[in-house]
């Protein structure tokens, strides 16, 4: 019914309730033609009704009989429709647009520049309307296209999908019209490359106006079901719908059309929203599946530079409370079929767990010293900002895709996996998948995406993003349904959450795009509209920097800030009401200034960073050919409670990290210039340099997650910092913002935090009191929050700390290198006194020492503990033989060394000791038995499981058979050491001599026996071993046990097991004895101590034995058998 014209025809035709045939149709349209005929007493033939009902529609009057000649003589012609008795300003078509030149005040027949067709218009308007001539073709298409859908039936326009040269088309199914056109636009769209052929055809539409088509596109390939043809097709101006007329329904063999057979007519129309996302998500809910996709097709490559060497860095050890989730992860990847383990490979990347917001981790690999100075970056073009916007514009609905976790779903080559192996404490895994972190990865993936979506209009793609737009609700579907169809043949998947279906607008790299154009997004200048009045001279000057940076978009500012100026120039801040007013005036007219500048990839992109004591700012911008920087965007974020405790350097950073996880869109996957006006931090985040050793955690974090962009950062001083305004100003309220996870977990990366304890002895509470006291501690906490002045003006007291400026940071009053606190000087003696409470040598000390506190001359001062010990020089051990060792079990528990120790102290003693962890045990025996023993074995083994292995001597307890049946019920191997050798329990033994040498120190410090075992335990079990690297408590119980130097670190607590700081130094002995020199010497008499105070009187031979005084008794000794010591202690008598 789209061909017909008149209301009336179609008004009978709706008003049936039931179906007809097309018989009935044209039955019922002619008898309301000859009503109209009846009615108007005219003798006009059933075919010229339809323009006779035309002419009365268009001239709103009816016809009149033919006046005389001398009437025609007077009378006045319209120039609009070019009928007489009226002027043009009184004529009813005069707001009607001209079909051939688009003119609007009069009609095509009155057209100056119509073609010779003429003859076709009656002279007369009451003349009839004459045949069309023998080029002129009768056609339903309308050139200004209106939908006659007739709102009390609702019924849809039917449609037919065609395939035309590859593409699959609908169109308009119209029975009326006896050609098949299509739009301009269409045909740039989809066949740009061909040629449009003149043609002499016209067409005559329902109004009766004539209209010349553009040309005919000829020599298509159309194919519908099994039918293909070679059709032509006529094109049209201006955004007109495709439609199928009679030519094309004749050779496709659907004409004439049989309703009642089956004669497939397409689909109809989908016009709601919430219908079109439901459809998309049923048709295609394998893409928004659960789960990773595994993209088929082609594999990315990562190329190597020639002369690419493979470097492998240790495993950067991962905190304990995300080791779970990182094995979790782990886990995950190994099921997936992202990783697959190696045994060994010569390349070796460390990974950075980076919490989600959903507590979940992604493993994330540091390749900026590894692999990514080594590749041959793949510089495949992103799209520019001006393609995007452009492929966007004139939409009426949008739609964004987001992959799940795009890389991990893109293989790689299988020479380009060795390239990605991270190493873990779980094991050497090499990636199957695009890894996060390689720098080749968005050009690499950019490609991979374009080559699939190619060719599907009204599409772009930006890495992991694809935006779509539709001119409705079918357009819309019809382009996301090919997306989504390639996307599925390559067994993609999407993350819908993150997905946008079928929007009104959509805000794509910081623009805001609806149909009505583009523009800035306000929210990215409101921290500056919402400045509430300066309080202070400071706010004040850093406003009118601020205003002064964007003076180019502000009129007549200079007069407007006149006030302001003068408020400046005032010894004393003085707030007047003419302040107030011009600078209510001042923001009004920025609110109302242009936009800002477009984002222009093609200029300098500059990042501007800052921080201030409550709030952070960032400022996007590009510089032109001419040197200008103008703004592209603003950022601000108010600083919460516990970050505006941040050390400066910490704030700054967290600025930069701000910046760029504000304006990541803009940034990721192209060289910015990022700007700090913080000088330690050039150091930290530069791209070029390693990141700190002992820089605090929460900087590593930051230095790790910008280490995946491209950047270079440059010191700028604080008064030339745009964003220095903007991070002063920010407001009180809370502030939704989406912050990447990094940044929102950062609380939880951080070791650096202070104990809530009340104790009154030593805790952290006296050295954040002792720490603003002592003279040196004072000038750096006033350093760290101020900024460090030159070297040169620093005392050398300061410089030691100085040199690792760049790793100190502050909390609550505490100065931290690292995650170690440091002491000051008034209670260092207290900390080194508590250190020395269980006689440890010196190197377990300076293991304690390096896991909880430091000072410049921590080592010195630790080497003089054990020296001027009298007790310690006293019961020093001999140095420990070396012998082959067992082999290294393999996990805890698994081999255990016994033996019986005593009588000690009148006391009998069972010692147990872990082979893997070290982990010991000790029983006192009332007595030695074999069920004594026995049930010892089995309370122990109630807490932690049977071993496997058994070492013990050849003792009667053990080689008895009720021992023997008790280990063959238990299914535990029970080994025996060899006769007269215990060295060969070297673990039992090893622990019994440091057992008995320690418990005798603290015996003597005062303790009782009980006591002393206890402290004795407690520490060592807490104690890192030189072997192992950690402690027994790690090892074996999975965590670290809390012990009173805990209380020095500020909380929370971490688990975090220390690398491993210094290496056990071995042989080589080398001292030098002089004479008059007091030392230690070997005492062999029975009853006495090990050593004894002597002073040597000659060298028997230099610098290997020596004659030494002792006691007024002279002895000779080695150099083995002498040990050095203070020169400060008094001489003591030895005690039998």
């Amino acid at each position: 019914m789209d061909g017909v014209s008149s209301k009336l025809i179609k008004f009978e035709l709706m008003k049936s309730q039931v179906e007809m045939s097309l018989e009935k149709c044209i039955e019922i349209g002619r008898t309301v033609e000859a009503a109209l005929l009846h009615a108007n007493g005219s003798s006009e033939s059933t075919e010229n009704i339809f323009f006779y009902q035309q002419r009365i529609r268009n001239t709103g009057t009816r016809p009149k009989h033919k006046q005389n000649n001398n009437s025609k003589q007077h009378s006045i012609k319209c120039f609009c429709c070019g009928k007489e008795n009226h002027v043009k300003a009184d004529c009813r078509l005069i707001k009607k647009f001209c079909s051939e030149c688009g003119q609007q005040g009069h009609i095509y027949k009155m057209c100056s520049k119509k073609r010779q067709i003429s003859t076709l218009e009656a002279k007369q308007p009451e003349e009839d309307a004459e045949e069309p001539e023998e080029n002129v073709i009768q056609n339903s298409f309308q050139e200004e296209y209106k939908t006659y859908s007739v709102s009390v039936s609702r019924v849809p326009p039917h449609y037919i999908t065609l395939n035309i040269c590859g593409f699959d088309l609908k169109f308009l199914l119209d029975t009326g019209s006896d050609v098949t056109v299509m739009s301009i636009n269409d045909k740039n769209l989809y066949f740009n490359s061909l040629i449009i052929q003149d043609s002499n055809v016209l067409f005559r539409n329902f109004d009766q106006s004539i209209t010349k088509p553009l040309g005919i596109l000829t020599n298509l390939s159309v194919k519908y079901n099994e039918v293909t043809k070679i059709l032509n097709i006529f094109v049209v101006k201006d955004n007109a719908p495709r439609v199928i007329g009679r030519d094309w329904l004749n050779e496709l063999n659907l004409w004439p059309p049989n309703l009642s057979n089956n004669f497939e007519i397409g689909t109809n129309l989908i016009q709601n929203v919430s219908d079109a996302q439901q459809l998309v998500k049923s048709e295609f809910a394998e893409v928004f599946s659960p789960g990773l996709g595994n993209f088929k097709g082609e594999t990315i490559s990562l190329k190597l530079k020639p002369d690419a060497k493979p470097r492998c860095l240790p495993v950067r050890r991962v905190p304990f409370a995300l080791r779970e989730k990182v094995n979790n992860e782990i886990t995950r990847l190994l099921n997936n079929g992202r990783i697959t383990e190696v045994e060994q490979s010569e390349w070796g990347t460390p990974v950075v767990p980076i919490l989600k917001p959903d507590g979940s981790v992604r493993l994330c690999g540091d390749y900026k010293l590894t692999v990514n100075p080594c590749l041959e970056i793949d510089h495949f073009p992103l799209p520019h900002v001006d393609d995007i916007l452009d492929t966007l514009k004139q939409g009426e609905y949008y739609c964004e895709l987001d992959l799940k976790e795009a890389y991990l779903q893109a293989p790689l080559s299988s020479e380009s996996k060795n390239c990605t192996t991270i190493v873990t404490e779980a094991g050497t895994f090499k990636y199957n998948y695009l890894p996060y972190g390689v720098s080749s990865g968005p050009g690499a993936f950019q490609r991979l995406m374009m080559r699939k979506l190619k060719n599907i209009p009204n599409t772009i793609v930006f890495i992991d993003n694809i935006y779509i737009k539709g001119k409705d609700v079918q357009d819309t579907y019809e382009t996301l349904c090919q997306v989504l169809k390639k996307l599925q043949d390559s067994e993609f998947k999407l993350k819908l959450e993150k997905c946008k279906l079928f929007t009104t607008s959509l805000a794509v790299f910081g623009f805001h795009v609806n149909k009505n154009g583009i523009s800035v997004i306000k929210s990215n200048i409101e921290p500056l509209l919402n400045a509430k009045t300066p309080t202070n001279l400071t706010l004040l000057k850093s406003f009118l920097g601020k205003i002064n940076y964007y003076a180019r978009f502000l009129k007549n500012m200079a007069t407007v800030l006149t006030p302001l100026y003068e408020c400046t120039q005032k010894n004393n801040f003085s707030w007047t009401l003419e302040c107030e007013k011009a600078f209510q005036i001042i923001k009004r007219k920025l609110a109302s200034a242009g936009n800002l500048r477009h984002y222009d990839p093609t200029l300098a992109l500059i990042l501007t960073c800052d921080a201030s004591d409550t709030g952070l700012g960032a400022v996007l911008s590009n510089r032109d050919e001419n040197g200008v920087v103008k703004p592209i965007a603003f950022a601000s974020k108010k600083l919460n409670k516990v970050e505006q405790k941040y050390a400066t350097i910490d704030k700054e950073a967290l600025a930069v990290v701000f910046g760029i996880t504000k304006f990541y869109n803009y940034i990721y996957g192209r060289y910015f210039e990022l700007e700090t006006d913080n000088a330690a931090l050039v150091r930290i985040f530069g791209p070029t340099k390693s990141i700190p050793k002992m820089a605090a955690k929460r900087l590593q974090h930051y230095a790790i997650f910008l280490s995946a962009f491209n950047y270079k950062v440059r010191h700028i001083k604080s008064s030339e910092n745009p964003a220095d305004f903007l991070s002063r100003i920010v407001e009180n309220e809370n502030e939704k913002l989406e912050i990447h996870s990094l940044c929102a977990t950062a609380n939880s990366s951080i070791v650096c935090y202070t104990n809530e304890s009340q104790m009154d002895t030593l805790n952290w509470k006296k050295i954040q009191i002792e720490s603003k006291k002592d003279r040196v501690f004072s000038k750096v906490i006033r350093y760290l929050t101020d900024g460090w002045p030159e070297k040169k003006e620093l005392d050398s007291e300061i410089l030691p700390l100085y040199n690792r400026k760049t790793e100190l940071t502050l909390d609550r009053g505490c100065i931290f290198w690292g995650y170690r606190i440091l002491v000051p000087q008034p209670i260092r003696k207290a900390v080194l006194t508590e250190l020395h409470k269980s006689h440890f040598g010196i190197v377990r000390m300076k293991e304690i020492a390096r896991s909880y506190f430091w000072w410049p001359s921590l080592d010195v001062d630790i080497d003089n503990i054990t020296k001027e010990c009298l007790i310690c020089l006293q019961n020093c051990k001999s140095p420990p033989q070396t012998q082959k060792p067992w082999p290294i079990p393999p996990s805890p528990w698994y081999r255990i060394h016994a033996d019986f120790l005593g009588p000690f102290y009148n006391k009998m003693f069972l010692v147990v000791v872990d082979s893997f962890s070290k982990w010991p045990e000790v029983y006192e025996m009332s007595n030695i038995t074999s069920n004594r023993t026995i049930d010892v074995f089995k309370s122990l083994f109630t807490r932690f499981g049977y071993p496997v292995h058994l070492v013990t001597d050849n003792g009667r307890t053990f080689t008895s058979q009720e021992f023997f049946n008790f280990c063959k019920s238990n299914q535990i191997k029970h080994t025996f050491t060899p006769p007269y050798h215990p060295a060969t329990n070297g673990a039992a033994e090893r622990f019994v001599e440091t057992f008995k040498s320690a418990i005798t120190k603290i015996r003597e410090s005062g303790h009782s026996l009980v006591s002393a075992v206890n402290l004795f335990l407690f520490d060592y079990s807490s104690t890192p071993q030189h072997t192992t690297g950690v402690s027994p408590s790690r090892l074996m119980l999975g965590r670290e046990i809390r012990n009173r130097f805990s209380l020095l670190r500020p909380p929370p607590i971490s688990d975090i097991v220390q690398e491993k700081v210094g290496k056990r130094e071995e042989g080589n002995r080398q001292l030098k004895f002089e004479l008059g020199q007091k030392v230690m010497v070997r005492d062999y008499r029975k009853g006495g101590k090990p050593w004894v105070q002597g002073l040597i009187v000659e060298d028997s031979i230099p610098g290997v034995s020596y004659i030494i005084d002792v006691e007024g008794v002279k002895w000779k000794r080695h150099v083995n058998q002498m040990m050095a010591c203070s020169q400060s202690l008094e001489y003591v008598q030895a005690v039998d």
